[in-house]
C-alpha cells in the first residue's frame, strides 16, 4: 500500500494570522453567526491542497498550545485518520507545538466525523484552569445562520465587520466531506445571543452534540468548538452555549 504524502505547509503571514484569529474570537463571542475567511488569508494551506480547517491551527498553535488529531469514526475510510494525523504532525513541526493525544490537547483537529470515544476524551481541564481546555476545530460540509450582520466588531467598523460575519444560506452547496448528508439545526441560547439563534450544520450527527453537552456539563470546565467549511466559513460553539439539535431534510 502506498503511503499518503503530506505536502509541506508554510506559515501564515502575521496579518493573515491575526485576521483568522480575530474571526475565531468573533464567532465564539457571538454564537450563531457565520464568519468568512478571504482566500488570501488561507493561501498557506490551500497552496498545499490542505483543508481550510488547518488555518486556525496554523494561526494559534505554538509552544504553549499542544495539538492533537482526533481519530475519525468507523467507516470513514482507511486513510482518513492517518491523513489528519499527518497534517497535525506538519503543524507541530512548523509551529513547535507539542504533539499530544486528545486528552492533553489545547488545540484538536477533526477533519471528518470524529470517533465518539476519542471525542469524549477531549481535554475539559478544570474549574480552576478553564483556559487550558481544548478548542476543537471541526471540519463540516456546510454552515448557515439566521443572524444578520448589524453592529460593529470590537476592533473595527461595520464596513470591516462584513468581511468577518455574514448572513449565509448555502442549502444548495454539495456535500464535500462524505459525512452524514442530513443537516442539523441547532437552536442556541446563552451569552452573546440576544434571545435565541439558529445554526445549520451538515456533516455531523446528533451523537456529536450529545457528547459535546457532556463535555461542557461542569462549567467553567469544558471544550469550545470551531466549525469550518472547505470554502472558508466558520462558526463558533463556546462551552457557555446551550443547544437543542433538530434534524432537517
Amino acid at each position: 500500500m502506498t503511503a499518503t504524502l503530506t505536502p509541506r505547509l508554510t506559515t501564515l503571514t502575521p496579518a493573515h494570522s491575526q485576521r483568522i484569529f480575530r474571526t475565531c474570537l468573533d464567532v465564539l463571542a457571538r454564537p450563531g453567526t457565520v464568519g468568512t475567511w478571504a482566500p488570501e488569508w488561507t493561501a498557506a494551506v490551500t497552496r498545499a491542497e490542505a483543508p481550510v480547517a488547518l488555518a486556525p491551527l496554523l494561526a494559534l498553535a505554538d509552544l504553549m498550545a499542544p495539538v492533537a488529531a482526533v481519530p475519525e469514526a468507523a467507516g470513514s475510510g482507511p486513510q482518513a485518520g492517518s491523513q489528519t494525523r499527518a497534517w497535525v504532525q506538519e503543524i507541530a513541526r512548523l509551529s513547535g507545538a507539542p504533539l499530544v493525544d486528545p486528552a492533553g490537547a489545547r488545540l484538536a483537529l477533526a477533519l471528518g466525523r470524529p470517533d465518539p470515544a476519542a471525542l469524549a476524551e477531549l481535554n475539559r481541564s478544570t474549574a480552576a484552569a478553564p483556559h487550558r481546555a481544548a478548542l476543537l476545530i471541526q471540519r463540516v460540509t456546510d454552515l448557515g445562520s439566521d443572524l444578520d450582520t448589524a453592529g460593529t466588531s470590537a476592533t473595527g467598523t461595520s464596513a470591516e465587520r462584513t468581511d468577518l460575519i455574514e448572513h449565509t444560506d448555502h442549502a444548495e452547496r454539495p456535500d464535500r466531506t462524505g459525512d452524514p448528508a442530513s443537516a442539523l439545526v441547532l437552536r442556541l441560547t446563552g451569552p452573546g445571543i440576544a434571545d435565541t439563534a439558529q445554526l445549520r450544520i451538515t456533516g455531523l450527527d446528533r451523537e456529536f452534540f450529545t457528547i459535546r453537552d457532556r463535555l461542557v456539563a461542569d462549567f467553567p470546565a469544558g471544550i469550545d468548538v470551531l466549525f469550518v467549511t472547505d470554502d472558508g466559513r466558520v462558526a463558533g460553539l463556546p462551552r457557555t452555549t446551550a443547544i437543542r439539535a433538530e434534524e432537517i431534510s
